[in-house]
């Protein structure tokens, strides 16, 4: 699967899906900084491909629907609203 997107983001996407699917590669095909510096951007554009297979994406996006039903009525401190925050976005760029 190919994503354009920004540099922050795929860094995101590579740490969290390492952290909660560590059989799903995340890989930087190309960026482009000169956009960046020059002007033309205000972020640092880059194409990533999502290395997985279907299975692995669909229980991925699951794990994260999970986190967010589990973890969105709760008070900010606690450890479900954390997995939500920090994983539930995740489930977005695959739909």
């Amino acid at each position: 699967m190919i994503i354009k997107t920004v540099i922050e983001t795929y860094e995101l996407l590579k740490e969290r899906i390492a952290e909660i699917a560590p059989e799903i590669q995340v890989d930087l095909i190309t960026s482009d900084e000169n956009l960046f510096k020059l002007g033309f951007t205000d972020r640092i554009p880059c194409v990533v491909e999502i290395v997985a297979t279907e299975d692995q994406i669909n229980r991925l996006i699951d794990l994260c629907y999970d986190f967010e039903a589990s973890g969105y009525d709760f008070p900010e401190k606690s450890p479900e609203y954390i997995k939500y925050k920090r994983y539930a976005w995740i489930a977005t760029w695959f739909n």
